[in-house]
């Protein structure tokens, strides 16, 4: 424990460039242009707050209304785990006190905040920020309160709204303290003309795009908020052949955390997700469970379904066999239907979705939390599909050609039998 230390109009009061577990009580930082600046953090989920009761000044005249010190806390740039316990913050007026996971959208923890003619909470806004957990109320006025980047499909009525002390942010909270915002992590996408491209992110909501990142995730990082639905796609005429889902961290969403004031208790969570296509995809391959139905928040992690788009099935004449195969949910399209659309070449080929539900159930036994029994839940919370264009039992393999006496014909380089 680094105990009682306090710096004084400096131009970084405390700086690590990478630190393992310190934990640092009783430190003040007054007017330094940073009270606390670090790169990464070398921690997990239940070690002791790197800061407790924390002292930040940005000016020590009352009578001056702005901050001397630019920012107090630049938390790790790109590690999970920071937590701070106790933090007082007086006179930044209309300065952001608190930055950090900018370069992978990571997670921080505060509890026990004070603000004293501090206004500003936290700085957010593209290309990427971190996601501020808020446990105990005292920075967003709920218990288990979320600040986030800014998204239009993150703002959920009655659950997220914007707020002035998170300029180019989102906060989303309720009563039951049980609103969850997490990091989607889009990444493993092939071809490789999808890497650049922004993804747009939309649902009844609205739409935002964001920006792919080269270097540290190289993929895209989307703030979801449990329980919502996100159509994905990225803004480019190419569909995906491969991509990967990655839902936050397991010890995040199913491991009871806190130190000595508050606790978070894991609560049940999903996200339902859509990936537009509009090139032919008789299934989709993953790890999950592909059904022939809309996937739902009670099926287990990562279960799937596809449907071609209803509207542009309708204009289609197809038979008895093909027609439930273009318009509902299928776990496969089928080898005729395709012969059958592809025959009436006046009309487009119909788009398709495909739709999987990231389900993180929580089940408490005797004050272990897991998922409930039977319940499959992948310990990387992640899902990776593959677009396949012949059906599960494979393509269908062409007759050899045979000549006008119907002897079969060999090829040079084939070994004749």
């Amino acid at each position: 424990v680094f105990r009682d230390f306090t710096a004084f109009r400096c131009s970084t009061g405390m700086f690590y460039y990478g630190s393992g577990n310190i934990q640092h009580a009783n430190h003040r930082f007054v007017e330094c242009g940073t009270g606390h600046f670090m790169n990464h953090l070398s921690n997990s989920l239940h070690t002791a707050p790197f800061y407790t009761d924390l002292i930040l000044v940005g000016n020590i005249d009352d009578g001056v209304q702005s901050s001397v010190s630019g920012l107090g806390i630049r938390a790790p740039k790109d590690n999970e785990y920071f937590f701070v316990s106790g933090m007082i913050t007086i006179n930044y007026w209309n300065t952001p006190v608190l930055y950090g996971c900018h370069t992978t959208m990571c997670t921080m923890r505060f509890e026990r905040c004070e603000w004293h003619n501090s206004f500003r909470c936290t700085r957010n806004g593209p290309p990427m920020s971190g996601i501020y957990w808020d446990l105990d109320g005292t920075m967003t006025g709920f218990k288990n309160g979320f600040v986030a980047m800014f998204t239009a499909s993150n703002q959920v009525p009655g659950l997220c709204s914007t707020h002035d002390a998170h300029p180019g942010g989102i906060v989303c909270g309720n009563a039951e303290g049980a609103a969850r915002v997490r990091r989607l992590l889009v990444d493993k996408g092939e071809p490789w003309q999808l890497d650049g491209m922004n993804m747009r992110v939309s649902n009844e909501y609205g739409s935002s795009d964001l920006a792919f990142d080269f270097q540290k995730l190289y993929g895209w990082a989307v703030p979801v908020v449990s329980g919502q639905n996100y159509t994905l796609r990225p803004t480019v005429a190419n569909d995906f052949q491969s991509i990967a889902i990655t839902y936050a961290t397991w010890p995040y969403v199913y491991e009871k955390h806190g130190w000595e004031h508050t606790h978070a208790t894991p609560v049940s969570e999903y996200v339902q997700l859509h990936w537009p296509f509009n090139q032919w995809r008789n299934h989709f391959d993953a790890a999950g469970h592909r059904v022939s139905r809309r996937p739902q928040p009670s099926d287990r992690f990562g279960t799937f379904s596809m449907y071609l788009k209803p509207d542009m099935c309708s204009l289609f004449n197809l038979s008895n066999v093909t027609i439930d195969k273009c318009g509902p949910y299928v776990n496969e399209t089928g080898w005729y239907l395709k012969k059958e659309l592809e025959q009436q070449t006046q009309l487009p080929e119909p788009d398709g979705v495909l739709t999987t539900v990231l389900s993180m159930p929580v089940e408490n036994t005797s004050g272990v939390y897991g998922p409930p029994s039977g319940h499959s839940v992948p310990q990387t919370l992640s899902q990776k599909f593959v677009a396949r264009e012949c059906p599960v039992g494979g393509c269908p393999t062409p007759a050899p050609p045979t000549d006008e006496s119907g002897k079969r014909k060999w090829y040079w380089s084939e070994a004749e039998q």
